[in-house]
């Protein structure tokens, strides 16, 4: 799913579209593409000008966080927790931030929640603006990531009370 927020009189529009619609730029558009795939990235990165190696990184599990910048173009990588649906674990996948003067994109692959949650929280969200969108961005991942953390402690502390209500247990017998 691709969503390409753009401002009119002030107020943000926003426009969904399948990995197979045409699809319209604005300059200053904030394109946020879930779960891309390359043909999409190639596509994205020849309307925007924002270099391919830069959004291709999303695909790249194992990608490090780091920031990164070439010929106008810059690139922000962050990591974001999420939980896997198969096993329950909390792992951390690729949030990719890219932008030149004209588009800012976002991109990921797991956790969803992190777009709405900023709308959520924003009362004006300006695209333009991309060092303030960005911030904010940071912001709501580093909430996230203070949510899992009293969730994975939630579990630490639930396994240490059962392993010392069984080792009293063995004690008794």
């Amino acid at each position: 799913m691709i969503k390409i927020f753009q401002e009119e009189d002030k107020s943000l529009i926003s426009k969904e579209y399948s990995f197979d619609d045409e699809i319209e730029l604005e300059s200053g558009s904030w394109i946020h593409i879930d779960d891309p795939t390359v043909d999409v990235l190639n596509k994205i990165s020849k309307l925007t000008g924002i270099s391919n190696t830069f959004l291709l990184s999303a695909l790249d599990e194992e990608e490090s966080a780091r920031i990164d910048s070439d010929d106008g173009d810059t690139l922000i990588v962050l990591d974001t927790p999420y939980i896997e649906l198969d096993t329950g674990h909390f792992s951390t996948a690729p949030f990719i931030i890219a932008y030149n003067r004209s588009y800012y994109v976002t991109i990921q692959r797991h956790n969803f929640e992190i777009v709405s949650e900023l709308f959520k929280r924003v009362k004006i969200v300006e695209p333009h603006k991309h060092v303030r969108l960005t911030l904010n961005l940071v912001y709501r991942l580093a909430t996230l990531f203070i949510i899992y953390l009293k969730k994975i402690n939630q579990k630490t502390e639930n396994l240490e009370n059962s392993l010392r209500s069984s080792t009293k247990n063995k004690e008794l017998l």
